[in-house]
């Protein structure tokens, strides 16, 4: 049951969150480019990475104004007749005039889906003040200067969710999955609930055999999963994670494998150059998954060794991975932390603060040092 291999590279959250935590956006803002020439004016690409998106419908209005005012939504009198965008997806926003009002381009946009998906209206304003409407008001030295804006607001550039999915299970691997677990999560109506099924059961499958993994459980995961099951291997956080994750996929919920580390020196195992093979770490490593949740739109973290099917401030959650470790690492937030935590004795689930939790450790998320390390597939 070997999978395909396929080429990664590492991203640090620390300089990347907005593309690792990229959700399926309804629409977003593809590009925003000038128009060619002298002319005044921006083109617009629009996208949508819902899968079942057909088009986008428009309406514009153009207004002027003497001064600035507060952006504001346009409402619908019922009369608009909204037209088909080209195939390109593009509203250009053009025909801007140098004078001293504030002009205003306000394009109404409806997503189409070809299940009937229905969503509410997304506006987007386009506004230009020349430099000639800077000094009228005796504000010298302005350039022509264009603003948009979006309500609720858009994201700029294209994310993917599937990009950070690398496990890619084989046919074989799916029916194994589908025949061991799919009747479990069969009833389950979202993502998050079909995945803490899942963790719960694999709980109970791996932790009578935690431990340190001899080198023959450098298999493919389900291999990995068979044997630590069967008694003839032992499995620590990167087992459980790995064998979670690509179960996850195999069952067609988006899920990834995350490294936490805090590495000072890191060792020389090639021996070159009379150095020692020693490395330096603060606190313990760790491996563990996030799943992505269609309905929330959004990661959620899971830790299968700290028996938590999520994590909330306050009231506030599912976090991501990302979040929790933020906010462990701030003295005020970190009072206000509860992760829920499957009690595998009474198979029952608890809402419970880091300090009634069964597991004390939590050394591995803690320091702004430490290092959340995503794997993404690489563009051909």
């Amino acid at each position: 049951m070997s999978a395909p291999k396929i080429k990664v590279f590492v991203s640090n959250f620390k300089k990347n969150y907005q593309d690792i935590y990229y959700g399926r956006e309804i629409i977003m803002i593809k590009s925003i480019k000038k128009l060619p020439g002298t002319e005044k004016g921006i083109r617009i690409t629009l996208a949508s990475l819902i899968d079942t998106f057909s088009h986008f419908l428009c309406f514009t209005v153009s207004r002027s104004y003497d001064g600035w005012v507060p952006f504001a939504d346009y409402h619908l009198s019922g009369s608009e007749e909204f037209q088909r965008l080209p195939r390109n997806n593009a509203i250009v926003a053009d025909r801007f005039i140098d004078n001293t009002q504030m002009q205003e381009k306000i394009f109404l946009l409806k997503p189409v889906f070809t299940d009937g998906r229905k969503s509410e209206i997304q506006t987007v304003f386009v506004r230009y003040l020349s430099s000639e409407f800077y000094k009228s008001r005796s504000m010298e030295g302005y350039p022509d200067i264009i603003v948009v804006n979006s309500g609720p607001r858009l994201n700029i550039g294209m994310g993917s969710v599937d990009d950070w999915v690398i496990s890619r299970p084989t046919e074989e691997e799916k029916t194994f999955a589908l025949q061991k677990w799919g009747g479990l999560i069969k009833d389950a109506e979202t993502n998050y609930d079909k995945a803490k099924i899942l963790a719960k059961t694999l709980m109970h499958d791996l932790w009578p055999h935690s431990g340190f993994p001899s080198d023959e459980m450098k298999v493919p995961p389900f291999e990995q999963y068979e044997r630590m099951i069967s008694g003839k291997d032992k499995g620590h956080c990167s087992n459980f994670t790995t064998i979670f994750v690509h179960a996850c996929n195999a069952l067609e919920i988006p899920a990834r494998h995350i490294a936490l580390s805090e590495i000072y020196s890191a060792g020389n195992a090639s021996g070159k150059c009379g150095e020692m093979n020693l490395q330096i770490q603060g606190g313990s490593s760790h491996g563990v998954p996030e799943i992505f949740d269609e309905r929330l739109n959004q990661w959620i973290w899971l830790d299968l060794r700290f028996y938590a099917l999520g994590a909330w401030l306050g009231n506030i959650g599912p976090l991501t991975l990302a979040e929790f470790c933020l906010f462990i690492n701030q003295e005020q937030r970190r009072k206000e932390l509860k992760l829920l935590i499957y009690d595998m004795d009474n198979s029952n689930e608890k809402l419970l603060p880091l300090d009634k939790c069964p597991k004390q450790a939590f050394d591995c998320f803690s320091g702004w040092n430490t290092t959340l390390s995503y794997s993404k597939s690489a563009k051909q």
